[in-house]
């Protein structure tokens, strides 16, 4: 991947990456707690305990030591931040995802500068993963969320599917994963949204949003910038 730009803290590391179809990338080990956002474009990945494919508009956690072989599908353009001094969970909270969505706007706008930066990092830093999060009832509850997110789930309904009580659920799930079954739900569609934006007019009502000011709302809370910002980041 060819790097196009950058920018370096004492703490961390941004860099803007451009990568044409068919590179590979195999990256062995690293030190360091990494976090993408994909901009444009399609990768495969292999090796890393994620999804196999990583899309527009999604971001993604990379544990320190963690092996991953990545594919381009389709010509991309990525924000990478390297973070030399965390770890934690591979899954962004709320606010880690609204951070790292500002770090790249701020970054392609040239107006990322080290101070903001070295304020930033300190929120990256996770949380232990519990032991429960090998359960298998856990990990039916995560898949049900991935796969049918623009369904109209509840947490009961979610609950009852996988044997536990919607209570014990909801803390387990916010303890494995940093962040409740909602908040994933909203994220996933709205990454569904703003993929699907250019081609489908009202991809935000297919992805499960029920009006598109609840659609907009949840990009300002969840990513501190509106649909149109965002579609002018990868433009």
């Amino acid at each position: 991947m060819a790097i196009l730009q950058s920018w370096q803290v004492a703490s961390a590391r941004v860099v803007l990456h451009r990568a044409e179809r068919g590179e590979e990338s195999i990256r062995e080990t690293c030190p360091s707690t990494q976090i993408w956002l994909l901009l444009s474009g399609e990768w495969q990945e292999a090796g890393d305990g994620n999804r196999g494919r990583v899309q527009r508009y999604e971001a993604r956690r990379y544990a320190p030591r963690q092996p991953n072989r990545r594919v381009v599908d389709a010509a991309s353009t990525a924000i990478g931040i390297e973070l030399f001094k965390i770890d934690g969970d591979p899954v962004l909270s709320p606010s880690q995802l609204r951070t790292s969505w500002q770090i790249a706007h701020l970054a392609l706008n040239n107006r990322l500068d080290s101070l903001y930066l070295e304020e930033q990092v300190g929120s990256f830093a996770g949380q232990p993963r519990p032991a429960e999060r090998s359960a298998d009832w856990l990990k039916h509850a995560f898949e049900i969320v991935q796969t049918e997110y623009r369904d109209p789930l509840t947490l009961d309904g979610i609950a009852s599917r996988v044997g536990i009580s919607p209570n014990h659920l909801s803390a387990s799930f916010h303890a494995a994963h940093g962040l409740p079954i909602s908040k994933l739900i909203r994220r996933l569609r709205l990454e569904d949204s703003l993929r699907r934006l250019d081609s489908t007019p009202d991809a935000w009502l297919e992805a499960g949003f029920y009006d598109v000011s609840h659609f907009w709302r949840a990009c300002k809370t969840d990513l501190g910038l509106t649909p149109s910002q965002i579609r002018r980041l990868s433009s």
